[in-house]
């Protein structure tokens, strides 16, 4: 990110992608680094949307196209030249497969569908979107299926592109359109690569993987995701469990577990701090000009929380 930084972090944003892009999100570059060197082909997030109508074809390739049209990144392929990666900007031409059958055969249409899709859809040939429609013919509903692939999706872009393909079906042919991003990702990018750039920025995030002060962040020379191996475990715990533990601490599930794990940790290996890493869904940001409630791309962000042993409502107040 520091090597790409150009522009200046309170620069305003249009919601332009350009044609080629090098400023990969983070997430992208950690799938790299600790899950595939490779692209995983059929690494795919997939919605399903139920209808109580059905969508004329005509209104559902017009929406698509519109969906497509406000959203890039759902045209790009990954492409890599002499060891650099890039996202290159498609013309838009979509996955859309029409299932017409009957009610009874709706879930066997569904899972063809499915399958047609993932063969389809790529994150290398310029279609990493796709869309199935199944229509119960005898009961006047319909069943949407959205696959996409993850270098390009996330939870919340899932949510925003399966809303936007409702409004546009509904809205038919009267020429209504979508807002447009107002960030793109190559943008938001930008202001990720000044923002690192800025001075001491480096020193912090190491410090912060090693539980330390910048000053002694150098200490050991140990990489984020290289400390050690990753363990499962797996445990069945009532729902009713859950629910009293949250609502007596007021954390949720996921806080508990931090800090289950932390004070676990802390008292196997007699760590001080501990330091773990917290998935966001990284769009909570604090910078002019830049709103991603409107982008589809993946966003997901790591950060590293140092945690002291302490009583678990301590620990989640420090995460």
């Amino acid at each position: 990110l520091v090597a790409t930084a150009s522009v200046d972090p309170s620069a305003m944003a249009d919601g332009t992608q350009p044609n080629r892009s090098r400023l990969l999100p983070p997430a992208v570059h950690w799938f790299s680094d600790r899950v595939s060197s490779e692209p995983i082909a059929q690494w795919n997030m997939v919605i399903r949307l139920d209808l109580d109508f059905l969508p004329d074809s005509a209104h559902v390739d017009a929406a698509v196209a519109e969906v497509l049209r406000v959203h890039p990144m759902l045209r790009v392929r990954l492409e890599e030249t002499d060891s650099v990666r890039e996202f290159v900007l498609t013309e838009a031409c979509p996955v859309l497969f029409f299932f017409d059958t009957v009610e009874h055969e709706v879930t066997n249409a569904c899972k063809r569908v499915f399958n047609r899709l993932t063969g389809r859809v790529g994150i290398d040939n310029g279609t990493p979107i796709g869309f199935g429609v199944v229509r119960a013919m005898d009961s006047g509903a319909a069943t949407i299926i959205v696959l996409a692939h993850h270098l390009v999706m996330d939870v919340v872009s899932l949510h925003i592109v399966a809303g936007d393909l409702i409004e546009a079906i509904a809205h038919g042919n009267d020429g209504a359109r979508l807002p447009s991003e107002r960030t793109s990702v190559h943008e938001w990018v930008q202001w990720l690569a000044s923002d690192a750039s800025a001075p001491g920025a480096y020193e912090r995030c190491r410090a912060a993987y090693r539980g330390l002060t910048p000053t002694g962040a150098d200490a050991g020379r140990v990489d984020p995701g290289t400390e050690g191996d990753a363990v499962s475990v797996h445990r069945s715990v009532p729902a009713a469990v859950i629910d009293a533990a949250t609502a007596a601490i007021g954390a949720s599930v996921e806080e508990i577990l931090q800090s289950a794990a932390v004070t676990a940790y802390a008292e196997t290996a007699g760590a001080s701090p501990v330091v773990i890493e917290v998935e966001t869904h990284g769009r909570e940001l604090d910078a002019e000009g830049i709103d991603l409630t409107r982008t589809v791309g993946w966003f997901t962000g790591l950060s590293a929380v140092p945690v002291h042993p302490a009583t678990p409502g301590e620990q989640i107040a420090e995460i």
